[in-house]
């Protein structure tokens, strides 16, 4: 199952908007057990607001990914281009989705 919490964290000095580097942000926590081993997941958040558009409009499943196993992969399509997200669970295996090419926990 999943326990999701909700909290402000502290400003996001790291985001790449300078207006929001000062902002307090509302942050969502997910804790999944059990399944999670079997089937990694990922959550997008953007923040955005006070002016700011979002740039992301369209989170997808990167194709051809199987819906049960080591790798999870996404596509976040925004207004300047596609970010993968990508997480696995074993780093020796190698994952080819959409002309990328991972091996690791996190990129």
């Amino acid at each position: 199952g999943r326990t999701l919490y909700t909290l402000t964290s502290p400003n996001a000095f790291r985001y790449y908007i300078n207006e929001l580097k000062p902002v307090r942000v509302p942050t969502l926590l997910v804790r999944q057990t059990g399944e999670a081993w079997n089937r990694p997941f990922i959550a997008v958040y953007e923040p955005y607001g006070n002016g700011i558009s979002s740039s992301v409009s369209l989170v997808r499943m990167m194709t051809g990914v199987p819906s049960a196993g080591d790798f999870a992969g996404i596509a976040v399509v925004r207004t300047n281009g596609i970010d993968y997200i990508l997480n696995a669970t074993d780093t020796t295996a190698t994952n080819n989705y959409e002309n990328v090419t991972f091996k690791g926990i996190m990129g």
